[in-house]
């Protein structure tokens, strides 16, 4: 039933807008993996990672152990400009601003990383780049 009123809904804005009206479609993916060890009950590493890509967006947000921040911290240092890096609290963030919008962020504290990449403000070359920086992150965490 709901496609059929989008269908609907559709054919009547070609009818009065013709050539106005588009379709969209978006793509969207999710993958999440979460890992844990145990020795005689007891946790003694995890590593969680999850990334959701879609056509406007990337983000990763993973938890780790705390002794592999340095290592990615060394990483995101190689492949980020400093120009775009803040320091507070024991937590490293940076931020490229672009007409007022986020085009992209890196926020890594002890044991935690968040990026966001805005597809729409970062051009093809930049988001490869920075894309390939995150899946570097994320193989540093598992251990990859």
């Amino acid at each position: 039933m709901k496609k059929v009123i989008s269908v609907l809904t559709f054919a009547l804005l070609q009818l009065v807008l013709p050539g106005k009206a588009k379709a969209q479609t978006t793509t969207a993916t999710s993958k999440a993996t979460t890992y844990n060890s145990k020795t005689d009950g007891k946790t003694t590493a995890s590593h969680s990672v999850s990334v959701q890509n879609s056509d406007s967006s990337y983000s990763l947000k993973a938890e780790f152990e705390p002794g592999k921040t340095a290592e990615i911290k060394k990483a995101l240092l190689s492949g980020l400009n400093r120009q775009y890096l803040t320091e507070s609290s024991g937590k490293w963030y940076w931020k490229k601003e672009q007409n007022n919008e986020t085009a992209y962020s890196f926020v890594l504290s002890e044991g935690k990383l968040k990026i966001s990449l805005d597809k729409d403000l970062l051009s093809a070359n930049d988001y490869q780049k920075l894309e390939k920086l995150s899946e570097k992150a994320a193989g540093i965490i598992s251990g990859k």
